[in-house]
């Protein structure tokens, strides 16, 4: 921490007090009057003694007042800031006023019972999670449907998927969970509303079937603004799905929009009546089978779609969330070139929509991609996910902004 100059006077005074003390030890004498040689020697050992003495005790008496008149006090301009990596924003500069809160992300002492990826996570009844199929570690897809306690990490299996199933999207409406698509080898039409939103139910029941979808989709992404949910991106096991359909009952759909860059595997979150979407995957053009660092916005209202931006980097397979007011795009994969084999990021970006672009806001504690993702209250959690292709992982982890 810089330390503050003391005042020029206060300076000047303490010189003349030394100068002045140090005078009247130099200016000492023996007594007049005629000793021996030897008690002049000692008398002049004596005077040296104490001017030094003199002289020491007015330096650090110096010393201390300087100290004194300095310590706490810190010029404008130079206070250091602490270890939080909040990113400054100028005032007026989107939804979250002059500053973007920076997250603090916690990697959980419990785990999966196995690893697991691409399921869907839902907020469940108090504190649990909703985790229905996703992707084993030995390429199998899971059907079941289970209530996670949050604080513990046991499971209790509430239900059956009607078939296994991995890359569906999901979202809670209306008090009810749905998964929408989703594929074992192939895309599916199906749309599916689960028997549970958690609570310890002891009883299993299968999923009951709605829909189906206009056409089969997996690797899609859903939201929900107000009562109507949206799906958004994926693939059809032949090319991209570019139309957003929007629902209030998972039986009935309407096309809102169309993306301008069809993907799958985009992230998505919605902030004030708009959807974005981040990234994914591109699967036609010179970008087919890379991620794309693209991000678009849907305004359902209208039925427009723009593209408003792009992130620092290309991923694919991230997590979005909205917390406190902000979007974040949480981890995902990457590559360093195209056709380069893919990594996860542990990166946590703010989006700041009147900007335009993305600001650090942290970091994760585990790198990962196409984690199972949902909030709860004021936190995101990240379900399981892959570090690479085809490493899967069975960590939990949490981030949630940090105002502190």
């Amino acid at each position: 921490m810089a330390m503050a100059a003391p005042a020029p006077g206060l300076l000047h005074l303490a010189a003349a007090i030394i100068r002045a003390a140090y005078r009247r030890a130099v200016a000492y004498r023996p007594p007049q009057f005629r000793p021996s040689y030897e008690a002049r020697r000692r008398a002049a050992r004596r005077a040296g003694h104490i001017r030094l003495g003199v002289l020491v005790a007015l330096v650090a008496l110096l010393i201390g007042l300087i100290v004194a008149l300095t310590s706490g006090s810190t010029p404008a301009g130079s206070r250091r800031h602490g270890t939080s990596t909040s990113s400054s924003v100028p005032p007026g500069s989107g939804t979250v006023g002059a500053r973007v809160p920076a997250v603090a992300a916690n990697l959980l002492s419990w785990q999966l019972n196995s690893p697991l990826s691409r399921s869907v996570v839902l907020p469940g009844a108090g504190q649990s999670l909703v985790v229905a199929g996703g992707l084993e570690t030995a390429g199998a897809s899971d059907e079941g449907i289970y209530d996670v306690n949050a604080a513990s990490g046991a499971p209790t299996q509430v239900g059956d998927l009607l078939a296994p199933l991995h890359d569906a999207a999901g979202v809670v409406l209306g008090g009810k969970g749905y998964v929408f698509g989703g594929a074992t080898t192939t895309p599916l039409t199906t749309v599916q509303v689960l028997p549970s939103l958690g609570g310890g139910a002891q009883s299993t029941a299968p999923a009951t079937m709605l829909g189906p979808l206009p056409q089969p989709r997996a690797d899609a992404a859903a939201v929900t603004i107000g009562d109507v949910a949206y799906v958004i991106g994926g693939y059809n096991g032949v090319s991209a799905d570019p139309e957003v359909l929007a629902t209030s009952d998972g039986s009935h759909f309407s096309t809102v929009a169309e993306l301008r860059v069809p993907v799958r595997y985009p992230a998505v979150a919605a902030l004030d009546g708009r959807i974005y979407i981040f990234g994914g995957e591109a699967v036609a053009g010179s970008d087919a089978g890379d991620p794309v660092a693209t991000v678009q916005m849907i305004d359902p209202s209208s039925g427009q779609a723009t593209v408003v931006g792009s992130l620092p980097e290309p991923v694919s397979g991230a997590a979005a969330a909205t917390l406190g007011g902000v979007v974040y795009v949480a981890g995902g994969e990457t590559t360093s070139s195209a056709g380069a084999t893919p990594a996860a990021i542990k990166t946590v970006w703010a989006w700041l929509p009147s900007q335009q672009r993305a600001v650090v806001a942290g970091h994760l504690v585990v790198a990962v991609a196409y984690a199972g993702a949902t909030v709860i209250g004021s936190q995101a959690w990240l379900v399981g996910g892959e570090s690479g292709p085809g490493v899967l992982l069975s960590d939990v982890q949490t981030f949630e902004t940090n105002r502190t």
